[in-house]
């Protein structure tokens, strides 16, 4: 889900004409960018110009003066040399006596008012003042290029996954010096939108898209005393396909005079190629004396790839952005040892047509020898038809040839002739000049033959009556013996 743009200004280039008689500005100190500017003159007052164009609101982060000292401060807003016509503020409280927060936020700014380019800002306060670093929300059309683009850690941009504890407010103590604080008093201090996430869990992430050529993964360390060992956490990050772990303990926020616990970088990469990528962050393992210490994220910056806030790729509602959820991130391959189901539609598709290639094979080859089977089996039944066949005719042959009547039975003479094998049939032949009728053994007789085989056989039926009735009529007499 895109929300609207705002930008992170460091006191070092806050406002043009910042830095002017009566300013101090620290460095090396737990602050945004590791620098303060803090009033040091009698005035007690602090002016500045920026550009108003396309700026539709502006916070001042910084802190309040002690306990001690007056807790009102006033502001005015004008354009052209007048001094309070967008708007005056006048004895408003700080939220609290040495506190480092937001402490002022303007309503509505004229973001469009191409006839006023600029702002005039004054604020007093004689308890004394500091800044730290500005917000602006920027409009549509607000060029930001080279400009740092800031996320709170509630941004519905950012989506996590796993069992992050979502804290309203950190209560940390840092010394900041301020004026008049002789030696410097600690200060409580608030994160970034008075809010982090927290995890002790190993295996919770979190994922965001943006578009970029640099990331800051800010947070707050956990060093409670001086022990090296109390901590140690190992992470790992990724954006798009490259990943790192990292080792953190406690010498790496040690510093000679303090901890730098706030504004504490987790991860950082100035040298991303312009456009979309994906950020995932994961925790592998925590340890340490303590186990109770958490990592602790407040903010992300980066610098757009984008010109305007209008041209800001919208990525979309993340599936998940609550605690108990998927520790999958979406959108990104996961970071080693958690499971990747990226590509699985398509290992599926291929499976699913090399099966079904394999079942068409094997079913094929199966109905194959099923068939050739099949004609095997009708193959050998005709051989032996033919086989049976053939030796009954040649029996009857046998039998009639070896009787001692010349006469052969008409009705087993009719061989049943087949067109499509060739074996041996029977033909009858009239045998020379001693009226007899017998068989021979000739080659297939064609089916177009049928009909002479049959006249044949009538005309044999008729000669063999004819013989018999010859037979009795010629029958010599019998003699009788006279005894």
């Amino acid at each position: 889900m895109s929300e609207a743009v705002t930008i992170i200004v460091d006191d070092a280039d806050l406002f043009e004409g910042l830095v002017q008689p009566g300013l101090t500005r620290w460095g090396t100190l737990p602050t945004f960018d590791t620098t303060l500017v803090i009033d040091d003159s009698l005035q007690d007052m602090i002016s500045f110009t920026f550009p108003i164009n396309g700026i539709t609101s502006l916070a001042l982060v910084g802190f309040t003066p002690a306990p001690s000292k007056d807790q009102t401060f006033s502001v005015q807003i004008g354009t052209n040399g007048q001094n309070a016509d967008i708007g005056y503020w006048s004895n408003t409280s700080y939220p609290s006596p040495n506190l480092g927060c937001q402490f002022f936020t303007t309503p509505d700014l004229p973001g469009n008012d191409t006839d006023n380019p600029t702002f005039s800002f004054n604020l007093t306060a004689s308890g004394g003042v500091s800044f730290d670093y500005a917000i602006m929300q920027v409009g549509n059309f607000r060029d930001i290029t080279g400009k740092t683009v800031i996320v709170d850690d509630s941004s519905p941009e950012i989506s996590w996954q796993g069992n992050w504890q979502e804290g309203k407010s950190s209560n940390l103590n840092v010394t900041i010096p301020f004026k008049d604080d002789q030696p410097y008093e600690g200060k409580s201090w608030y994160p970034h939108g008075n809010s982090t996430h927290r995890s002790n869990q190993v295996g919770d992430s979190f994922t965001f898209q943006f578009a970029g050529t640099s990331i800051v993964v800010a947070g707050i360390f956990p060093v409670l005393n001086e022990q090296p060992d109390t901590f140690v956490a190992y992470m790992n990050f990724t954006i798009d396909d490259y990943s790192v772990q990292q080792k953190f303990i406690q010498q790496d926020v040690q510093t000679p005079s303090q901890p730098d616990r706030v504004h504490f970088p987790w991860f950082k990469n100035n040298t991303l190629a312009p456009g979309a990528h994906t950020l995932v962050v994961e925790v592998l393992s925590l340890g340490g004396l303590n186990n109770d210490l958490m990592v602790e994220i407040d903010y992300l910056t980066y610098t757009p790839s984008f010109r305007t806030a209008s041209e800001k790729p919208n990525f979309g509602t993340n599936p998940t952005n609550s605690s108990g959820s998927d520790p999958t991130p979406s959108g990104i391959s996961p970071p080693p040892g958690s499971n990747n189901t990226g590509g699985g539609n398509i290992g599926g598709i291929i499976g699913g047509v090399v099966a079904g290639i394999f079942i068409l094979l094997v079913g094929s080859i199966g109905g194959y020898l099923f068939w050739r089977h099949k004609k095997e089996l009708q193959q050998r039944a005709s051989l032996t038809k033919r086989h049976i066949t053939t030796s009954y005719w040649l029996e009857v042959s046998f039998r009639k040839r070896s009787s001692p009547s010349p006469i052969l039975p008409v009705a087993n003479l009719v061989p049943t002739p087949n067109q499509d094998e060739n074996w041996e049939s029977v033909q009858i032949v009239q045998q020379g000049g001693n009226g007899h009728v017998g068989l021979q053994s000739s080659q297939q007789v064609d089916n177009s033959n049928a009909g002479g085989v049959y006249a044949i056989r009538d005309e044999i039926q008729d000669v063999n009556t004819r013989i018999d009735m010859l037979r009795r009529q010629f029958e010599p007499p019998a003699y009788q013996t006279e005894i």
